[in-house]
């Protein structure tokens, strides 16, 4: 596509392509484990490895990230869209979202947080850090540890998107989609252009 040298201001939102999908999986005062649907979220440090996400007051998420400073992050794949989705509409105030879901969980070995059966990835992390920024809390997790299903990296060290399946939401209109076709390898195509250096 050709675009124009014009750029039309729709002003300030939280706009941004893409958004990834994780879910955030914590545990209340009595062990009941809450999941919610985050796509506030990133990689924000490499060394020591650490992720970010954003998260409302009023969630229940919130309150138990305070009370334990911990979390897992799962990777949610194509196939579990419906049950992602489920997860950012109803509140762990009012809804047991693991039972609902018929999720099965386990206790972590290193954190105070729940383990999620039947996702391709999940993360364990500790928090280190929390910024107030207005509607939502940024808490930073350094990752602990990355725990990958068996069946994605039999022959291989890390799964590739590919394997996985993620897929992003479209803040702008509400919306998921899959991911795409390869374009690249990253800090190989780039040397193609005729660049000196």
């Amino acid at each position: 596509m050709n675009y124009t040298n014009e750029l039309i201001s729709i002003g300030p939102r939280a706009l941004s392509y893409p958004n990834p999908v994780m879910l955030i999986a914590t545990f209340d005062e009595n062990k009941i484990p809450d999941i919610m649907a985050a796509s506030w979220y990133g990689i924000c440090c490499s060394e020591p490895p650490c992720v970010n996400v954003s998260v409302r007051k009023a969630r229940k998420t919130y309150d138990n990230l305070i009370l334990n400073n911990c979390f897992t992050v799962l990777v949610p794949s194509e196939e579990m869209v419906m049950e992602a989705d489920f997860t950012g509409i109803y509140s762990g105030h009012k809804v047991d979202k693991c039972k609902e879901l018929d999720l099965k969980y386990t206790n972590s070995e290193i954190i105070d947080a729940p383990v999620i059966e039947g996702f391709p990835i999940l993360l364990e992390c500790k928090v280190i850090n929390k910024i107030e920024l207005g509607s939502h809390t940024q808490f930073i997790g350094r990752i602990l540890d990355i725990k990958v299903n068996k069946s994605l990296i039999e022959n291989k060290k890390i799964p590739t998107i590919k394997d996985v399946k993620p897929f992003v939401y479209d803040s702008g209109t509400r919306a998921y989609y899959s991911i795409g076709k390869f374009l690249g390898d990253a800090y190989k195509i780039g040397l193609k252009s005729n660049i000196n250096t």
